[in-house]
């Protein structure tokens, strides 16, 4: 305990509510004559409860916070899944796709080789027809020259 400033001999135990200070049992008949004094014990314990109740105030602000923040927080998660998900359904479609596309552009590039193949077949089958028409033209040139050359020849002999 302290001492008054006023009364040093004498211990403070009461308080002074107008001037705001703790005094002794003897200020209120001195300089705190007619001011309003309560017990020092009374003065902490109505102080100690506007703490008490700030802290609470506090603690409660402080909750309200937390939950806050852990809403935000399962709010970022789910729309992180949410994304991740998304992404997924994107990319999934992306394949897809890709992969139909490419079953298209393959089924067109074999159907394009079919027809270029019959084509080049049915040229291929003409040029051997001619091929073995103008063989059998040219044996004919040959056979009838030879055979034009011998007339010539037995002509001339004759």
């Amino acid at each position: 305990s302290e001492y008054c400033s006023d009364h040093p001999t004498m211990k403070v135990d009461l308080f002074c509510k107008e001037c705001g200070v703790e005094v002794c049992r003897e200020c209120p008949f001195s300089r705190h004559k007619r001011h309003k004094i309560v017990p020092l014990i009374s003065e902490e314990k109505r102080r100690l409860g506007e703490v008490t109740d700030s802290v609470a105030e506090l603690l409660e602000e402080m909750q309200r916070a937390v939950s806050g923040v852990k809403e935000m927080k399962q709010r970022a998660r789910n729309r992180k899944d949410d994304n991740i998900i998304a992404t997924r359904e994107i990319f999934s479609a992306l394949r897809k796709a890709i992969d139909e596309r490419e079953e298209e552009t393959i089924s067109d590039i074999k159907e394009g080789a079919n027809k270029s193949d019959k084509a080049l077949e049915s040229q291929l089958e003409r040029l051997v027809l001619l091929w073995s028409q103008l063989k059998s033209c040219l044996q004919l040139v040959r056979k009838t020259s030879k055979e034009k050359m011998r007339a010539e020849d037995l002509k001339k002999r004759r």
